[in-house]
C-alpha cells in the first residue's frame, strides 16, 4: 500500500505542477520565487534570456512583424514573466515606443545590458545580428553559471552516494553478521 500511494501522491503533485504552468500569471509568481534562489537565478537567467535572444535574432532577420515577434520570443524563452509582460511590449510598440525604450523602463524585468544593446541594434538598422551577440553572451553565461553549479553539487552528491551505499552494506552484512553469531 505504501508504493501506491507514493505513486498516487506522485501523480497528484505532477498533475498539480502541470495546472500552476497553465495559467501564464500563477506561472509567473512560481518563477519569480525560483529567481530569489541565488543558484537557479543566474542559471534560469542565462537559459530564459539565451533562449529570447536566440529567438529574437532568428525571427528578426526573417523579417516578421515585431507584434508576433516579442510574442514569439517571450514563448520560446520559456520565462512566464517574459509572456505575461510581452503584451505591454507589444501594445509600446504598436504606440510608436521603441522596444529599448520600453525595455528601460522595466529594468527588474529587462537586463541593462539587452535594452542597451537592442538600442544599439535599433540606432544602427542591425538589430538581428545585435540580437545573435547578445544570444552568443547568454549562452556563454549560462554554461559558466551550469558549471559552477555542477560543482557545488558534486560534494552533496558524493556524500548523498557514499551515506547510500554504506546503509546497503550495513544492510547486507548484519543479518549475515547476525547468523555468524548464532553459530
Amino acid at each position: 500500500w505504501f508504493w501506491c500511494a507514493l505513486v498516487l501522491l506522485a501523480l497528484a503533485v505532477r498533475a498539480g505542477w502541470k495546472a500552476l504552468w497553465k495559467d501564464p500569471v500563477r506561472a509567473a509568481r512560481v518563477y519569480s520565487w525560483l529567481f530569489k534562489v541565488p543558484a537557479l537565478r543566474s542559471v534560469l537567467e542565462g537559459l530564459s534570456w539565451s533562449r529570447y535572444c536566440g529567438a529574437l535574432s532568428i525571427m528578426a532577420s526573417c523579417g516578421i512583424s515585431p507584434r508576433m515577434l516579442y510574442k514569439m520570443a517571450a514563448q520560446a524563452s520559456g520565462d512566464p514573466r517574459l509572456v505575461v509582460a510581452a503584451e505591454d511590449l507589444i501594445i509600446a510598440v504598436m504606440e510608436g515606443m521603441m522596444p529599448s525604450e520600453h525595455m528601460r523602463t522595466r529594468p527588474q524585468l529587462y537586463p541593462r545590458i539587452l535594452s542597451l544593446s537592442l538600442a544599439v541594434g535599433e540606432d544602427s538598422g542591425r538589430g538581428s545580428l545585435v540580437a545573435d551577440y547578445l544570444y552568443r553572451h547568454y549562452r556563454l553565461q549560462l554554461e559558466y553559471h551550469l558549471s559552477q553549479l555542477t560543482t557545488l553539487l558534486e560534494p552533496i552528491l558524493l556524500a548523498f552516494t557514499s551515506a547510500l551505499m554504506f546503509f546497503l552494506l550495513l544492510s547486507l552484512l548484519l543479518p549475515i553478521y547476525g547468523q555468524l553469531n548464532a553459530l
